[in-house]
Order: structure tokens, then C-alpha cells, then sequence
């Protein structure tokens, strides 16, 4: 074994110097070198990058992750959105808006907060949105986040429009710049659509606000919007807050209008008073403003859904009905007479129905010779009166007066034949008739005076009358004054008792130092009243009672036109510039004639005065209606009046009821001829005439 070790190292020698001693004989040679390492034992495993975005109850989201409809200024939706680690590597993320559809006014105008926790990490347009810096989640973490959308802006360009958006959320590995490496990307859809928030714009057009209606009246209104559904009208007391029946409420209409007629108000089916109208409306997306019932202070804007007006309803009274004649005055013998019916005794009654309105002041008792012949006042309704023989046919009606002083159409008459032969003409007795003549009251107590005038042809006594202004009475005198015929008397306070007047003039100074409580510069009436406390006149001035508007300066009185004509009307004053205590420099003992034409244009009529002197009238009213020419007429026996009245005298034929008409057309002209006679049968003509 050893020789064999000795033997292979003597061969490796010879080996090694055979080699050495033959590299100089090789001129060139190759020689390849090889190396292998070995890792022996190496495990090598990859981690993934992966993140969800779920709900707070850990559901995973899906599109559309905000679904509204009719978003409107002002809504806003509240959403949770959590973004949780599902992969092993710690990653971090941002988040983007991208725009998938829809109009971008609306996108722009929608309003995104998003808040990590308590911390807001954005807020502005939502199309705007980017969460940067980016965040970091990393262990087995979370971030739980709130997503608000709201829409701020009202401008109407934005209704019924949508936004279709994607909210992108992109995650990568913490030591990348998110251009390599691992990346994951989460998308949520989303939609929006607008809503409609212009409400209906509504407007009572007529009537307008406190305007006083009577009959039947038109109320004209505008609803206005894009997408109209329906309006309501409705009235109701404003006092009792009680609903007026027959209005229409609530009417569908998907069109808007303006200034159409909405409803035809009968206010004659209603009690005199303050009423309120209310008009709203809204549209298909049900928008009203503002969205409550109609209040007193309800402004008007362009916007506004509600509108309601306060209107005063005042009708004049019903005509009066039921018109019948009795014979006697003593109910307890009545004989009923009807109407157009005869009767031998002069004294008769004349009845008629109660008017059903609640405000009835008087009603006027009317003869042929003069429709306001007599005051009735409620709750009577019935006339005692005398019939003189030699006025066949008799007929009387009556008219009802509201506590406003509007008449109601005049009855139908209710006529009547006296068999009574006529009695021989006889000489009237003498009467004294009083009226207050004049006026003076601007000038304080220290100035102020009534003139009374005896227009009759008989003295008349004093003692024991009054004078009453608004809030209290005077006696005018306690001992015997006696006014004669044509005379006048001064009545003065006793702060005025020095008070010029004209020479032939009574004076007299009341116990009181002014008139009643001062008379009134700014509205009051005068009422003089005899010794048995009945109204023998009456006068008011700046409209203190309806229908006596009179005003007169500081240095100007209020008096009658003529003195002593008295037909319970304001027309018969004047304001006198220069007052005439005590006299009247205006006399006028002409006839003269009023004739005039009802605003219907369906009647005229008509007033003489100054006609004491005559014996008879005699009237002719002729017109040119179409096809033929019409004529009204009549003659009247005179008795000492003063002046003479027909009213309402209709231009056309009535039923005899007078519920229907059938008036005259065509008219041009209408045209009032007066015929006067003097007892020695000479006569005055006067002729008047109307445009139609």
C-alpha cells in the first residue's frame, strides 16, 4: 500500500516536470475555466395589496352609491362609506371625482363634504373632489368616512337636471409612488336628478284689496308656473271665519293663465260685512310659497303662491214685497182691499213684508206724487194714511233703506180707486214747515251758527225744540218764539251771542255756550227735532253719514240752493263762499228741472222744484228706441209741494212682479218735456235732454 502511495507521487512528478519542460515547444493554447455556487434551503412568498369600500356595517358597497331624485336648494343626503384593508400589505390611497353623464351646470352647482371622522378632509363643488394628501391604512385598519351632498344654489336653470359621477378610489403599496408596484382601484356610480322648486306665482287681479262690492261681481285672477297642477279659490267672513258656499275650491289646471275669470260671486247671497278671498295654487312637484294657509300680513312677491284680499260687501236692500191695502186704521176692523181693488172710506193702511235683511234703517212710504212721502221705520211695516178724493187712481209703493243709505229697487205698486166723489175745492190750511237753511261750522264755538227757515205758510212756535249734533242735545228755547212764514231765526251758542246776523232775523241763544258738543270740523250731523221729539230736519257734512259729502272752508257755511226746497238729499246744499245769517240772497222762485239717467242706462229720472205756485204737472218723456219711438207720461194735481219726483222710470217693459225686463235699445236721445199750469190756466214749459 505504501509502494503504491510512492509510485502515484513519482508519477505525479514526472507529470508535472514532462509539462514544464514542454510549455516552451507551445507556441499557443486554450484553457477553459467553470465555477458553481449553491444556495441551498431558500424560501421565497409574495403579499397582496387589496382594500373594499363597504358600509359601517362592513357590507361591501355598491352603485349607485347616491341615488336621489327631486333634489331641491336646501336637501342634502348624509352617506357612510368605509374603506377597509382586505389585502396584507399596509397601502396607501386617494380619492377622485369623474363625470359619467348629466348636465355640468348641475354637477358644478352640487355641493360634496367628506369628513374622515370628525376631521372635514374636503368641502366645495363636488366636482372639484380629490382627497390629497393621499392616506395611509396600515396593520388591519380602517377609515370610516362621511360623504355629504347637498345642493345650495335655487337658480332655476338647474331644475330637472341630472349628474352621473363615479367617486374613484385607487390604493398602492406604501413605498411606491402609485405608478408601479401593487395597485388596486375601487369605483362607486352615482346619480342625481333635480327636482322643480319654482313655485306657482298667483294674483287676485279683481276685485281689488277693500274695494265694496254689491251684486254680482267677476273675480279675475293669474296662476303662473312651468308645471301648473291645480289652484284653489275660496272666500269667507271675515268675522266669523264662517266659508261663503258656492265658491269653487279646489280646480285642477296644468296650464298657467292670466287675468282669467275664475268665479261669478253672487254677493246678494251674503249678509253685508268684511269678507277675505283667498287664491293658492301649487304645481305637480307640489311646490307652494310659502306652504301655509293666507294670513293678514301675507306679503306680495314675484314667488308667492298665496295671495287674499279683504273686501267689503254692501248691497243695497231687497225690493220690498207684499204690498197690501186695507180699509180703516184699526186693525181690529181691517177690511182687506188688495191691490186694484176700491173702497169708499179715505182712511186706509197699507202693509207689506218685512225686508229679510238684518241692517234695514227706514223704508220710505212713496204716494204717486212723491216716492219719499213718509219714513216707516222697522220693525214696522205698515202706513196709515188719509186718501184726498180727486186723485183716482191711488197707488203706493215702498222702498227699504239700508243703514248706509242705499234704497233698494222700488216696489211694485199697489193701486187703488176712491169712490168718494170729488170735494169742491177748498183753500189748503195754512202750514208752517221748518227746515234748517244754513250752516256755519268752521269757526270754533265762538263762531258757529245754524239758520232755520219757515218755508210754510203759517207761524210755528219754538218753545220746546231742539237741535242735537252728533254727541248730545240742545233745547233751543224754553218760552214761546214764534217763527212766522218766509222768517228765519240764527241759533247761536253762548259763546257767540253777539253773532251778526241780518236785520228781520230771529236770535236765538241756546243756555249752552256752543251748539250740541261744538260742531265738528272734520264730520258731524244736525238734527232738529219739535216739541214732541219728532225729526223734522236733518243735515251731516263730510261724509259723517253716507251720501253727504259737503265740506265747507274755514270762511264758508253749508246751505241749501234754494231756500226752503228740502227733498232729504244732499243735492239740495251748496257751499256758500260768503255765509248770510239770517237771510238768503239766493233765491230762486223759477221751476226748474233735474233729470238724469241710471248708470245701467235702463231708467231715467227726474225731480221739479219750486212748483208751489202750479196748479198742475204734466211730464212727457219720449225717446227713439228701436224699431219705434217710446213715450212715458203723466199728469199730476198739484197741492202745495215744492217740488215734484218720479224715479227709476224704466226703459223697457217689466213682468208685473218686476223680477223680469225687457229693456229699450237703439236709443240716441232721450228727451223730458214739463208742463206747468198756473190756477189762471197760464203755463211754463221746460224741455231737457240726455245723450244716450
Amino acid at each position: 500500500m505504501k509502494i503504491i502511495k510512492l509510485l502515484r507521487r513519482a508519477l505525479f512528478r514526472l507529470i508535472i516536470l514532462t509539462v514544464l519542460l514542454s510549455l516552451p515547444l507551445v507556441g499557443t493554447t486554450n484553457a477553459v475555466f467553470y465555477d458553481e455556487e449553491s444556495s441551498l434551503a431558500n424560501n421565497f412568498s409574495a403579499a397582496s395589496l387589496d382594500f373594499s369600500l363597504r358600509d359601517t356595517s362592513n357590507v361591501v358597497l355598491t352603485s349607485p352609491f347616491f341615488n336621489l331624485g327631486g333634489f331641491k336648494p336646501g336637501d342634502s343626503q348624509v352617506k357612510a362609506l368605509r374603506v377597509k384593508k382586505d389585502g396584507g400589505l399596509d397601502f396607501k390611497y386617494d380619492g377622485r371625482f369623474v363625470k359619467t353623464g348629466g348636465e355640468d351646470n348641475f354637477c358644478q352647482a352640487l355641493q360634496l363634504k367628506a369628513k374622515l371622522g370628525a376631521t372635514t378632509k374636503y368641502s366645495g363643488n363636488l366636482d372639484g373632489f380629490i382627497l390629497t394628501p393621499a392616506l395611509t391604512i396600515d396593520g388591519s385598519g380602517q377609515d370610516d368616512w362621511e360623504f355629504i351632498l347637498s345642493l345650495d344654489s335655487n337658480d332655476p336653470a338647474l331644475q330637472n337636471k341630472t349628474c352621473q359621477f363615479n367617486f374613484v378610489f385607487k390604493g398602492w403599496q406604501t413605498d411606491s409612488d402609485g405608478t408601479w408596484g401593487f395597485i388596486d382601484e375601487e369605483v362607486l356610480g352615482n346619480i342625481v336628478a333635480s327636482g322643480d322648486w319654482t313655485a306657482p306665482y298667483v294674483k287676485i287681479e279683481s276685485p281689488s284689496h277693500s274695494d265694496t262690492l254689491s251684486g254680482a261681481v267677476n273675480i279675475f285672477g293669474t296662476v303662473t308656473d312651468n308645471d301648473p297642477h291645480h289652484y284653489w279659490l275660496a272666500a269667507e267672513n271675515a268675522l266669523t271665519h264662517q266659508s261663503v258656499v258656492g265658491f269653487p275650491g279646489v280646480v285642477n289646471e296644468n296650464n298657467s293663465f292670466t287675468n282669467r275669470l275664475l268665479y261669478r260671486w253672487d254677493t246678494t247671497k251674503v249678509a253685508d260685512g268684511n269678507y277675505i278671498i283667498k287664491l293658492e295654487a301649487r304645481d305637480s312637484a307640489g311646490n307652494k310659497d310659502p306652504d301655509l294657509a293666507p294670513v293678514p300680513n301675507d306679503p306680495e312677491d314675484p314667488l308667492d303662491s298665496v295671495d287674499w284680499i279683504t273686501v267689503i260687501v254692501d248691497n243695497p236692500p231687497t225690493q220690498p214685497t207684499g204690498l197690501t191695502i186695507y180699509k180703516g186704521h184699526n186693525s181690529a176692523t181691517w177690511v182687506g182691499l188688495g191691490c186694484g181693488g176700491t173702497t169708499d172710506d179715505t182712511r186706509i193702511t197699507v202693509k207689506w213684508n218685512s225686508n229679510p235683511e238684518s241692517d234695514i234703517a227706514y223704508y220710505w212710504f212713496g204716494t204717486q206724487f212723491n216716492s219719499h212721502h213718509a219714513k216707516v221705520y222697522p220693525p214696522a211695516s205698515e202706513y196709515h194714511g188719509n186718501m184726498t178724493p180727486g186723485h183716482n187712481p191711488y197707488y203706493y209703493t215702498v222702498i227699504a233703506v239700508d243703514t248706509t243709505g242705499h234704497e233698494s229697487p222700488i216696489s211694485e205698486s199697489c193701486t187703488l180707486l176712491l169712490t168718494q166723489p170729488s170735494p169742491t175745492p177748498t183753500e189748503a190750511p195754512p202750514v208752517a214747515r221748518v227746515v234748517i237753511n244754513e250752516v256755519y261750522y268752521r269757526g270754533g264755538s265762538n263762531a258757529e251758527w245754524v239758520e232755520l227757515y219757515n218755508a210754510g205758510n203759517a207761524p210755528i212756535d219754538l218753545e220746546n225744540w231742539t237741535i242735537s249734533d252728533n254727541d248730545s242735545t240742545d233745547t233751543i228755547i224754553t218760552t214761546s218764539a214764534i217763527l212766522g212764514p218766509d222768517m228765519f231765526a240764527v241759533v247761536v251758542g253762548g259763546n257767540n251771542s253777539t253773532q251778526v246776523i241780518a236785520s228781520g232775523a230771529m236770535r236765538i241763544v241756546l243756555s249752552n255756550a256752543e251748539i250740541g258738543s261744538g260742531l265738528n270740523n272734520s264730520g258731524d250731523r244736525l238734527t232738529l227735532r219739535d216739541s214732541a221729539a219728532a225729526e223734522i230736519d236733518f243735515v251731516a257734512w263730510k261724509g259723517f253719514v253716507a251720501g253727504w259729502d259737503l265740506e265747507a272752508g274755514v270762511t264758508e257755511s253749508i246751505a241749501r240752493k234754494t231756500k226752503g226746497v228740502d227733498t232729504n238729499s244732499m243735492a239740495d246744499w251748496q257751499v256758500l263762499t260768503t255765509p248770510n245769517p239770517g237771510t238768503n240772497p239766493h233765491p230762486s222762485t223759477e221751476p226748474t228741472v233735474d233729470f238724469t239717467l241710471r248708470s245701467d242706462k235702463h231708467a231715467v229720472s227726474f225731480q221739479v222744484n219750486n212748483i208751489k205756485k202750479f196748479k198742475t204737472l204734466s211730464y212727457e218723456i219720449t225717446y227713439d228706441a228701436k224699431p219705434v219711438e217710446k213715450q212715458i207720461a203723466g199728469t199730476i194735481n198739484l197741492t202745495n209741494e215744492d217740488s215734484f219726483a218720479r224715479n227709476d222710470l224704466i226703459l223697457g217693459t217689466c213682468s208685473s212682479f218686476g223680477k223680469v225686463c225687457v229693456y229699450d235699445w237703439g236709443m240716441t236721445k232721450i228727451t223730458l218735456r214739463v208742463v206747468l199750469t198756473l190756477p189762471n190756466s197760464q203755463t211754463t214749459e221746460i224741455i231737457k235732454e240726455i245723450a244716450y
